[in-house]
């Protein structure tokens, strides 16, 4: 398997869970509260799509070279220090990578 390969994989898994999430953003606020399944489909769904998310980040760092990150924030920022993403988009994920945390340890 290629690295085209491995990161479209990863792309899969992301778009799979945001069609996902989508739908479940339909529900009322009472429903899926009241639903033990979506709330921890949601969380599952959400953890997934980060976590194919830093493989594609490690994927690319590791395959170029580039400066090793220390923190999952740091992953994302070295994308935006190589013109992979733009600013915004690394401050977004550098902040999923806090909310992975929580979702993660709590």
């Amino acid at each position: 398997m290629n690295g085209i390969d491995i990161i479209e994989g990863k792309i899969d898994i992301i778009l799979s869970n945001l069609d996902y999430l989508d739908d479940v953003k339909t529900v009322s606020k009472k429903d899926f509260i009241s639903s033990f399944e979506k709330v921890q489909a949601s969380k599952h769904s959400l953890q997934e799509s980060f976590e194919a998310s830093l493989d594609i980040a490690n994927h690319l760092i590791s395959s170029n070279s580039w400066k090793r990150a220390e923190t999952y924030a740091d992953m994302f920022l070295r994308l935006f220090e190589n013109q992979v993403i733009n600013k915004g988009l690394m401050e977004k994920l550098s902040a999923m990578a806090r909310f992975r945390n929580i979702l993660v340890h709590r």
